[in-house]
């Protein structure tokens, strides 16, 4: 992974002035004082990660179109229950237009993280 990112987990991003919320992974922006003057905002936000089991509907329904109307370029929804990466991209006033879903046994690519294998990702469900 880059050395000029930020690992931030479940802090705030600043979307507006009436939205804040707290994405169980961020990849930000490097900035030097690491965010303790202000939270990060859309443009800081290279990659937001929501790991969803129970909150996989508010997951979907409210927080995925308020990262798409604030900018957020690619966000990911681990599902546990359907075991499977949401990956959404293309984001607009009306939603992301692109996603883009993989199952176990499948590789994600990606710049910032590299190769992923949703099997090492995913836990198996017995």
């Amino acid at each position: 992974m880059d050395n000029d990112v930020i690992i931030s987990v479940q802090d705030p991003v600043e979307l507006n002035q009436y939205s804040e919320p707290e994405p169980d992974l961020a990849i930000l922006k490097y900035r030097d004082d690491l965010y303790t003057k202000s939270h990060p905002k859309p443009a800081d936000v290279l990659l937001v990660i929501e790991v969803a089991d129970t909150s996989l509907e508010k997951d979907r329904a409210i927080k995925l179109p308020l990262y798409a109307a604030a900018g957020i370029r690619e966000v990911w929804i681990i599902n546990l229950e359907e075991q499977q990466i949401e990956v959404s991209t293309e984001p607009g006033e009306k939603g992301y237009s692109n996603l883009h879903i993989y199952r176990k046994g499948e590789i994600v690519e990606h710049a910032l993280i590299g190769e992923l294998n949703v099997s090492e990702v995913l836990i198996t469900k017995d």
